[in-house]
């Protein structure tokens, strides 16, 4: 896995992952890379049927993020700022069990 953007990103902007059907999973991962081009207060947020979504956790202070699920459905997550950055962003992987 590997992200990166140009541009700033701000509140209204978000990365997101959907699958075409939904999956059953225990854990989401997102490892940021280390420079400053990481999210920071960022929000994690997954959806059964990619239309309502729930908060399920949020970014440490380097934008790595670790959710344990229990096995939960999913068919997409996405990963939202809370405030604007003025910089890209780049994440370096993403791990999904």
């Amino acid at each position: 896995t590997f992200f990166q953007n140009g541009w700033d990103t701000n509140p209204d902007e978000y990365f997101k992952v959907w699958y075409d059907v939904p999956q059953r999973l225990s854990k989401i991962k997102v490892i940021c890379d280390l420079s400053k081009d990481y999210f920071q207060r960022a929000k994690l947020l997954i959806s059964e049927d990619d239309s309502l979504y729930t908060e399920v956790g949020t970014s440490d202070d380097f934008g790595h993020f670790e959710v344990q699920l229990d096995g939960r459905q999913v068919k997409a997550f996405k990963i939202v700022p809370t405030f604007v950055r003025l910089s890209r962003l780049v994440i370096r992987e993403i791990e999904i069990e």
